[in-house]
């Protein structure tokens, strides 16, 4: 909490002294009610989600990293289809019957493998591939869409600007 504090007391008058000699010319909106800007940014840090922790989280479970972007929805497409893959995958290999010199004895009355058991075996692995696929986008997505919803929460309009390292771009604090 004191590195924060400090943080602001420093950083806080060199933000707000760029921010007003970069854009002096432009007129500044101001939000009707809430925090100044410059709380608001110091909020949009602390409250904002990471893509790439997002991605990092989805690689280590299924549908977590767009629990964490807080993207519900996305997180129950996943676990859909990675489950609903896996189900088929489950049934498919269940009716794949396999007898011979390395197998068990045959029973009395021939069993035979079914004629859908590949079909679901290769489709349902599909179906779990394209749900880590879709969670892994998803999870990205979902946490820029996010930073997005709350930048616009918080009025921190992003623009771009001419420096002379190039092009840069910032926020209005």
């Amino acid at each position: 909490m004191r590195l924060r504090v400090r943080m602001l007391v420093v950083l806080l008058p060199a933000l707000l002294g760029r921010a007003g000699a970069a854009r002096a010319d432009e007129p500044f909106a101001v939000p009707a009610s809430g925090p100044p800007l410059a709380v608001n940014a110091l909020i949009y840090e602390d409250e904002s989600k990471s893509a790439a922790g997002a991605v990092a989280l989805e690689l280590l479970f299924p549908g977590l990293g767009s629990v964490y972007a807080e993207d519900q929805p996305g997180a129950l497409i996943t676990w859909g289809l990675v489950a609903g893959g896996f189900a088929a995958v489950l049934v498919g290999a269940s009716q794949v019957h396999i007898y011979g010199p390395d197998g068990p004895e045959p029973p009395p009355t021939r069993e035979t493998t079914s004629p859908f058991a590949f079909p679901l075996i290769i489709g349902g692995a599909a179906v779990a591939i394209y749900g880590r696929v879709y969670g892994l986008q998803n999870a990205a997505g979902a946490a820029a869409r996010y930073n997005t919803a709350l930048r616009t929460s918080l009025c921190l309009a992003p623009f771009v600007t001419s420096d002379t390292g190039g092009i840069t771009a910032g926020g209005r604090f």
